[in-house]
């Protein structure tokens, strides 16, 4: 994955989302309902500014054009957005106009109520003047450097986009040569036709063809059928590149005129999908600048989209946090790192301030003394790894029959040992190389090599890591085993 951070343009309806958290215990005495003792009000950006600030939080350099009020929700909503890292930020104030804000009330984490301030026209009543604003402020973008690489339109139909304006976006991309990816409600979707890419949800993607009648899309029908049916229309009617249809806990599917598939996501409790498509378009956009791979755009965006459901209201999900959540969601096979890996998981964890414990040997059958040592070496840190002999170190160090289970199946068995945090082969048949790679803060060797010299400690020793060495479980060799 390319380490150049890819520099975005986000248009769209920027929103200021608020949630204020209360208790509620008595009935008002001047009408049915329910009195909430106001404890906590807190503020995240939202809509097309949720979409930026996503990207800020992966290490995007963003690009931010949208209309706000001139009223304390929007200086509050700038506030926001320059503490999440959005850099450029073009808001057009309108002085006629409030900046969209949703309040949500909520008691011990439901809503019971949602308040929201719009004007309901965010172009005023000189549109030709909003949409040449609009325009050249993105023609400016786009002039800049860094250069813009990619263009989001976050289209809420709040009044930003008009038809007209999303047609001379569409143009512009083409002329700049720049992807533009949208995410548009039904009424929006033939202005932005010819767009690289369009991400509705199930339920948009149905609307987009209430009209039609077409025995997969009835009700009851099966759901990835009509997905792929839904896919192939809005790909030909609108002449998209690619269409990528959200399914809540069923996934994403996406679809390039030639092929078709669906990434599923992970189960697991849903707290508030509020801003989920959000975080799901920014990893979207930022993992196909990085990879130009459809399939792991998917997985990512999918991954990201599971973690922000997790949370209240919208949030944003770091490169870590993504990182590690698609190690996770990989399974034991997510543990089982190449050396660039094991260094960037390594670089995740210290800026968490974890310390990393590891050891190193052959495992060439792994056995209770093992499993005991593995214990052992995981309660002296925060974060285990395991280095052990690849099948080409094992016949360099012990003969042609030495490696007798691949090192596949051992890294697996490796990996489902509790408290394994990761996993790396190396070819050397020595490990002080790996040692000062990995450059752990404790290595654990067994209490058996407490009288020989252990290779990398002396280095270690002096770039700040000490070796510590484990009980031994009786005299258990792989020898003796065998």
């Amino acid at each position: 994955m390319s380490e150049q951070a890819p520099a975005v343009l986000v248009i769209g309806d920027v929103m200021l989302d608020r949630r204020m958290e209360g208790e509620m215990h008595r009935i008002s005495p001047e009408a049915p309902v329910p009195v909430v003792h106001q404890k906590t009000v807190q503020a995240t950006p939202g809509g097309a500014a949720n979409v930026a600030a996503n990207l800020a939080a992966l290490g995007c350099t963003t690009f931010l054009l949208g209309v706000i009020g001139d009223d304390l929700e929007g200086q509050w909503l700038r506030t926001l957005l320059a503490d999440r890292g959005v850099q450029y930020l073009n808001l057009l104030t309108r002085r006629n106009l409030c900046t969209i804000t949703k309040t949500k009330i909520t008691v011990h984490g439901q809503q019971v109520l949602r308040i929201d301030q719009e004007d309901g026209d965010l172009c005023g009543t000189n549109v030709a003047a909003h949409e040449q604003e609009v325009l050249a402020a993105a023609r400016a973008c786009l002039s800049l450097t860094p250069r813009v690489q990619l263009i989001i339109c976050s289209d809420y139909q709040k009044g930003t986009f008009t038809h007209a304006l999303a047609t001379r976006l569409v143009e512009l991309s083409r002329e700049f040569n720049v992807p533009l990816f949208v995410d548009t409600k039904p009424a929006g979707v033939s202005g932005f036709a010819g767009a690289t890419l369009f991400k509705p949800n199930l339920s948009e993607a149905r609307r987009c063809y209430a009209h039609c009648v077409h025995p997969v899309l009835a009700d009851g029908q099966d759901e990835e059928s009509a997905v792929e049916l839904l896919s192939r229309y809005l790909y030909a009617d609108y002449n998209f590149g690619q269409v990528v249809i959200t399914r809540g806990g069923n996934g994403a599917s996406f679809y390039n005129g030639t092929e078709f598939f669906t990434s599923s996501v992970s189960k697991q409790e849903v707290f508030d999908v509020t801003g989920a498509g959000d975080t799901f378009l920014a990893v979207l956009a930022d993992t196909y600048l990085r990879t130009t791979d459809w399939p792991s755009a998917m997985l990512r965006a999918n991954t990201a989209a599971s973690e922000a459901v997790r949370h209240y209201g919208t949030t944003t999900v770091s490169r870590d946090q993504l990182d590690d959540a698609v190690m996770r969601r990989r399974g034991l096979q997510g543990k089982l790192l190449m050396l660039d890996e094991m260094l960037a998981f390594i670089a995740r964890q210290r800026r968490q301030n974890k310390r990393i414990v590891m050891t190193n040997g052959c495992f060439r059958l792994i056995h209770h003394g093992h499993w005991e040592l593995l214990q052992w070496a995981r309660r002296q840190g925060d974060t285990l790894i395991v280095a052990a002999n690849s099948d080409e170190s094992l016949r360099k160090l012990r003969g042609a029959d030495a490696a007798f289970i691949p090192q596949a199946y051992r890294g697996q068995m490796l990996a489902a040992v509790p408290g394994v945090d990761a996993v790396v082969f190396y070819d050397e048949p020595v490990a002080e190389g790996i040692v000062r790679r990995l450059r752990p803060d404790i290595l654990v060797k067994g209490a058996e090599y407490s009288n020989t010299s252990v290779p990398g400690s002396d280095w270690l020793a002096q770039h700040g890591g000490e070796l510590r060495f484990a009980p031994m479980v009786g005299d258990v060799h792989v020898t003796s085993l065998l």
